[in-house]
């Protein structure tokens, strides 16, 4: 399982810079007493209050940044896991789902011509994908008097002709193994500036 790269940037420098931010506050207060009271009276135990004050005023800062930093990583890790988890799962489903024989991927171009057939579809039916390179969805049908069968075609070639999405669409073809119903679905596939591609 991958994880994101672990976040230290305060837990080795902590003593350092909260030596530094009493260094500046002792700083300060040693130009407030020279100023104030001439530098001459200025002594390691008139420093000790602020560097001690700004020591631990800074290493307090860096402990709340280092504790809100962690924290963060383990909500990222959480969302990381989960994310990964779920592609995970998605990619076992597609798996399983194009190594299925009774399923097969297909694509059309604009003019609703097979341009691409998966080989399930010979493991499926017999039919060599190559053979039906070319030809559309229509011309594969077996020919049918069947009023229920015609206006089925009229609304998928309707549907097909406004560039929509369809789905479970069932139609009858003729293969080496006999006659077998095909039901399919698809959606329309467009490029960035809306043409229609297939």
């Amino acid at each position: 399982m991958s994880q994101i790269l672990n976040t230290r940037s305060f837990r080795y420098p902590v003593p350092a810079i909260a030596a530094i931010g009493g260094a500046g506050l002792a700083i300060v207060a040693i130009l407030v007493q020279g100023f104030n009271f001439g530098f001459e009276r200025v002594s390691f135990a008139s420093l000790a209050v602020p560097f001690l004050v700004g020591s631990g005023a800074t290493w307090f800062v860096a402990y709340l940044l280092e504790k809100n930093l962690h924290a963060q990583r383990r909500e990222l890790e959480a969302a990381f896991d989960q994310r990964t988890e779920s592609l995970e799962t998605t990619a076992k489903r597609f798996h399983e789902y194009s190594n299925s024989n009774s399923n097969w991927f297909w694509e059309t171009d604009a003019d609703h011509r097979f341009v691409f057939l998966s080989s399930h579809l010979h493991e499926a039916t017999g039919i060599e994908p190559e053979s039906l390179m070319g030809k559309r969805r229509i011309d594969l049908q077996i020919d049918s008097a069947a009023p229920i069968t015609i206006q089925g075609w009229q609304e998928h070639t309707e549907t097909l002709e406004r560039h929509e999405a369809f789905e479970g669409f069932e139609y009858h073809i003729e293969t080496p193994r006999g006659e077998r119903l095909i039901r399919t679905s698809g959606k329309p596939f467009f490029d960035d500036r809306g043409a229609f591609l297939g």
